[in-house]
């Protein structure tokens, strides 16, 4: 029914009637019928039921609600009513949100070029902001990291676990620059407190704690330094110590590099470096029974090793051998002249090590028992003139590899020295490291009056003693953590007690918005803020090359099908587009260096095709039972691959095709394409006249022409020593 218009008196009946209090009928009001006695409508044939214009409401079947019943009515529509009016927020998965600081950390413009492509699926940069709010990251000692430790010390106790760590401390430069953010100034010198001092800060002193029992990292503290001397850096570790120790925390090393103040530090927490009264260690500050061992990172002494080497040119033995330079710059000379290198990885970056004089991988592969390995063969089996004397070099170069690689084990299954120090590896690790002390201790250089002098007597002292406090750290730590009545580990792995852990940490800080090198203060305190927040930013690689993955040979469709047939890789072979090799110059046969060489790069080369060959006869006739040359003796150390002789030859002739490519174009490779399929073709018409794989005669005609096993084992091999 229609609410009536003009007739006022009758409308304020109805809304009496009605009982709707704050209501005011309109146009478009409506009152059903059923509210209406009978009587009050009258039927006409032609307009059908209508209401008589007396006509009022009196039928209200509708009970009023009990006061308890209003009360709840009403708290429901309240709520109803809030929850309508309140925001929906998106709930992020815990996968969501590393993904999203991840992104953002590296770039804020891709992350929101991504959330914008992705119709808004990321969080909003408020809401990355809000996770970040809750933690502060002003200099000094970071409440939430404490706080973490906290809480992770306490899960490891309700399963009976300690939290043993390791604490280091390195310092990264920073950009000398004062920024205003509308609130303070950034930029100076600040160690926390809240005292600023009137100097631009040059430095971010960074402190971090490694799990030793565990698999985490992260930071406990950064100071905006300038210059800080070795007590108030010694008060500072001591702090550190003393707040670790209060919420659980075990520390047992100490690692730091090798400057003068870290040094003065170093005495006046307590301990000796001093190479004829050796003490690495100091006395817990909250725990007088507990050692807190000293290192020197090892990567560090590494380098500065090399450099002392590299600078002198001859050290002395105690024994009056000498240990040449010049050995090492023979075999790169050697090693570039024949075009291959015998086993290592030997190059001008390695001897013009001043252009990166940070790059730890230089060192390392300098001090290796590759190169040892290239001097000896070079010195007794090819009998070059420029080796001769070479042994007490070769003895050097292996006893410091075998030290680093014991200072630096990472892998719980390692074998040899990269082995973790436990009881059934002890002796040998024990072995080594009084080996190294004793070589290093006899180590002595011409003085400026033409005298022997030790090196640890000099200023060139800092390797020497670093090297020999790192290991009898090293294994006083594996006393005080694995032999002691209820250890806390099973075994030890050095690499726990590396500075890499500040480096890469300093290189994800770098990483922060594309590769910063040099941060500003702010700068630095954004990223250490985010990288304390949950994030998937990969490791940088700091001052170490990380190893590239070999790439796996393209081959056609055609190919591909045989491939399945015959259970073997195949390899693509193009027909070459430009004159073949065969019409180019011959050359001389091989020397016996580069012999050598070629059948320590054929094992690699077996290596490879194993894991691409899956037919049983093919993948016995790729290797021997006996090494076929005796550089493979002196390189063997049980896992090495003994390539067969067959497979040999066919890596040997591939590397004359290589030479008479060289030859004919200057020294040069030919340029534009084709260059592979084109020296792979001229091996397997070389290696045809030749009776290669005979135990595969039989086997190779249990198949099509096209998918002989032979040539495709060939072909291979070839393409594979080409790459």
């Amino acid at each position: 029914m229609v609410f009536l218009k003009s007739d006022y008196a009758r409308l304020d009946q109805w809304m009496l009637n009605i009982k709707r209090q704050n209501w005011t009928p309109n146009k478009t009001s409506r009152l059903c019928s059923e509210h209406f006695e009978s009587h009050n409508f009258t039927t006409d044939p032609r307009e059908g039921t209508c209401l008589k214009d007396t006509a009022v409401p009196t039928i209200f079947s509708l009970e009023e609600p009990k006061p308890k019943r209003r009360c709840l009515v009403g708290i429901k529509d309240t709520e109803i009513f809030q929850r309508i009016q309140k925001k929906k927020k998106s709930v992020f998965c815990e996968s969501m949100k590393q993904f999203a600081t991840t992104l953002q950390f590296y770039s804020p413009k891709a992350y929101d070029f991504v959330r914008e492509k992705f119709l808004l699926a990321l969080p909003h940069p408020q809401t990355i902001r809000k996770w970040y709010s809750s933690i502060s990251a002003d200099p000094g000692f970071t409440v939430a990291s404490f706080t973490a430790l906290n809480s992770h010390v306490a899960e490891q106790k309700k399963i009976g676990k300690d939290t043993v760590c390791s604490l280091m401390m390195d310092e990264m430069y920073i950009h000398k620059q004062t920024e205003f953010d509308g609130d303070q100034i950034h930029g100076y010198v600040d160690i926390g407190g809240g005292e600023i001092e009137n100097v631009v800060a040059t430095q971010a002193l960074v402190l971090m704690v490694v799990a030793i029992n565990g698999s985490w990292k992260i930071p406990i503290a950064y100071f905006l330094i300038n210059s800080m001397t070795g007590p108030e850096r010694a008060n500072t570790i001591r702090e550190s110590l003393v707040r670790l120790h209060a919420v659980g925390v075990r520390i047992v090393s100490l690692t730091c590099d090798g400057p003068s103040q870290n040094l003065a530090m170093i005495r006046e927490l307590g301990a000796s470096l001093d190479i004829m009264n050796m003490r690495p260690y100091f006395h817990h500050p909250e725990d007088n029974t507990q050692k807190v061992h000293v290192l020197l990172d090892p990567c560090h002494m590494l380098k500065l090793l090399r450099n002392v080497f590299s600078t002198v040119q001859v050290l002395f033995r105690e024994d009056g051998q000498e240990i040449r330079w010049c050995y090492i710059e023979e075999l790169h000379k050697l090693q570039e002249k024949e075009g291959l290198r015998l086993g290592n990885k030997l190059r001008m970056a390695h001897i013009q090590w001043r252009n990166q004089k940070m790059k730890v991988n230089l060192a390392a592969q300098l001090f290796s028992s590759s190169v040892a390995d290239a001097l000896e063969y070079c010195e007794q089996e090819l009998k070059y003139s420029q080796f001769s004397g070479c042994a007490a070099t070769v003895h050097f170069l292996r006893t410091i590899d075998a030290a680093f690689d014991v200072l630096n084990s990472r892998n719980p299954l390692g074998k040899g020295h990269k082995a973790p120090i436990k009881p059934t590896t002890k002796h040998r690790a024990t072995v080594v490291l009084e080996e190294t002390e004793s070589l290093l201790r006899g180590l002595r250089i011409k003085g400026k009056d033409n005298t022997l002098v030790h090196v640890y007597s000099t200023q060139k002292k800092t390797p020497i003693y670093g090297f020999i406090a790192c290991g009898r750290s090293v294994m006083g730590i594996y006393e005080d953590l694995v032999e002691q009545p209820a250890a806390s580990c099973r075994y030890l792995l050095t690499y726990k007690l590396s500075q890499d852990h500040l480096e890469l940490f300093f290189s994800a800080v770098r990483a922060r918005g594309g590769y910063n090198n040099n941060p500003n203060v702010r700068q630095f305190r954004g990223a250490y803020k985010r990288l304390l927040v949950r994030h998937q930013v990969k490791r940088g690689t700091g001052n170490c090359l990380l190893r590239d993955n070999t790439t796996i040979l393209d081959s056609t469709t055609a190919s591909v099908n045989i491939a399945r047939r015959v259970d073997v890789e195949p390899v693509e072979v193009l027909v070459p587009e430009e004159d073949s090799l065969s019409d180019l110059p011959d050359v001389n046969n091989l020397s016996e260096y580069k012999e050598a060489a070629i059948s320590y790069i054929t094992g690699y080369i077996v290596k490879k095709m194993k894991e691409k060959v899956t037919c049983m006869p093919c993948l016995q006739a790729l290797t021997s039972e006996n090494l076929v040359h005796p550089f493979l003796a002196l390189k063997d150390r049980g896992g090495l691959q003994k390539p067969s002789p067959d497979i040999t030859v066919v890596c040997q002739a591939t590397e004359k095709c290589f030479q008479q490519l060289l030859k004919a174009n200057g020294g040069r490779p030919r340029p534009g394409r084709g260059t592979t399929a084109a020296i792979v073709t001229q091996v397997l018409s070389d290696c045809s006249e030749k009776n290669l794989f005979p135990q595969l005669h039989s086997h190779m005609f249990d198949m099509c022409v096209e998918s002989n096993h032979v040539h495709v084992l060939v072909k291979m091999a070839a393409a594979w020593y080409f790459m």
